[in-house]
């Protein structure tokens, strides 16, 4: 598996963004934590458990706290995993708002070769919310699933079955499942992949040109990034993107100030309402899968949803998520003026106590920063 440099241009005002360094009137890194992972814990104690490679909180433009776990994470562009699907739904939101591409027409009347497999019947609406898959549900330990056969096929895993195609496109395009356009909620990398597709037909531009284009240069971002191609070359939309960590922070920044920088509007405020807005039956669409394992105690609320490639802590409150398997967090609150960056390493994809523990972490930040006074902030510079 290949990758390609994401470029990040000039910004329009000629420098890097900058992202002025703060204390915080609450002592972040000894607040106390309490979850099956670590009981009775601090959130630096918890940042060890979770192998955190980096750990940003940003408030009302500050930035109050900076820790890496080694001092070359601070420069080194790192997998993002699927917060790069989040990155790819921005971009969907962007050519909406351009007239260029339309939430409820089918995606194979942009793509004709959609015409022939499982997502002939899927809309562009369906692919942002995750909602083609009907019944489907992606595990990392069959390698004879959907994401099995996908990751064989780009080499992250060795190829069980030859027959296969070789590059990604031409595998989403023969997918026999059939989708349900509508149906619930079921997250699936494959309708990622099959809306980056459609992107990079409509603009006629690769994923990583636009990603450096529209957003790492408009938000003045301080190092290019990298993207993960298949190989036929064709940017892994699911989650191949790594950029710097404060980079990372100046996307959830962009999102927290409405999708402006400055004067300039580079991400449509309306598709961040609609984002956390959802439709009449996007609660239910989501719970339809998740709710009988999330519950009224549990971090992630019952009135959550799934819209736009984000994951929405409760629906109409701008509180998005972007997550990503092996620990990767972006928490973008607009309540409490926050944006939280957690990037880690995981030894596993998936670790629902070490989920759970990053989750809590990022919200417990976000309580303690949003109940104190914007004066409680000292800024160093």
């Amino acid at each position: 598996m290949g990758s390609v440099v994401v470029q990040r241009g000039t910004p329009a005002a000629g420098v890097v963004s900058a992202l002025p360094s703060g204390e915080s009137a609450v002592d972040l890194m000894g607040l106390p934590m309490s979850t099956d992972l670590a009981p009775e814990a601090t959130i630096g104690q918890c940042l060890s458990l979770l192998d955190a490679d980096a750990f940003l909180v940003l408030r009302d433009g500050v930035l109050v706290c900076e820790e890496y776990g080694t001092p070359e994470a601070e420069h080194t562009p790192h997998p993002l995993m699927s917060v790069t699907k989040s990155v790819v739904g921005c971009l969907a939101g962007m050519l909406i708002a351009d007239g260029l591409l339309d939430p409820d027409a089918a995606a194979s009347g942009y793509v004709p070769d959609l015409a022939r497999g499982g997502y002939a019947r899927a809309t562009v609406r369906d692919l942002l919310d995750m909602r083609t898959g009907g019944d489907y549900r992606e595990t990392y330990d069959d390698p004879a699933g959907e994401l099995g056969r996908l990751g064989q096929i780009c080499g992250w895993w060795p190829r069980t079955e030859p027959d296969l195609p070789g590059a990604v496109r031409p595998w989403l395009a023969t997918i026999d499942r059939p989708a349900t356009p509508g149906g619930p909620f079921a997250y699936r990398s494959a309708d990622t992949e099959v809306l980056g597709w459609v992107i990079e037909t409509i603009t006629g531009t690769a994923l990583p040109e636009l990603v450096g284009r529209r957003l790492l240069s408009p938000i003045g971002a301080e190092a290019d990034g990298v993207f993960e191609v298949d190989p036929a070359g064709d940017a892994l939309a699911s989650g191949g993107l790594a950029l710097v960590p404060r980079d990372v922070v100046r996307l959830g920044r962009l999102v927290l100030d409405g999708g402006a920088v400055g004067e300039h509007q580079v991400l449509p405020s309306r598709f961040l309402k609609d984002t956390w807005t959802g439709q009449p039956d996007s609660v239910a669409a989501f719970h339809h899968r998740v709710g009988a394992a999330v519950g009224q105690d549990a971090p992630y609320p019952p009135k959550g949803l799934y819209r736009n490639q984000f994951w929405v802590l409760e629906q109409g409150r701008r509180r998005l998520l972007a997550l990503g398997v092996h620990g990767q967090l972006l928490l973008v609150d607009g309540d409490a003026r926050v944006v939280v960056v957690l990037l880690s390493n995981w030894p596993v994809p998936q670790d629902p106590r070490r989920f759970d523990t990053g989750l809590a972490v990022a919200l417990q930040v976000t309580r303690a920063i949003g109940e104190h006074p914007e004066h409680g902030l000292s800024l160093h510079g």
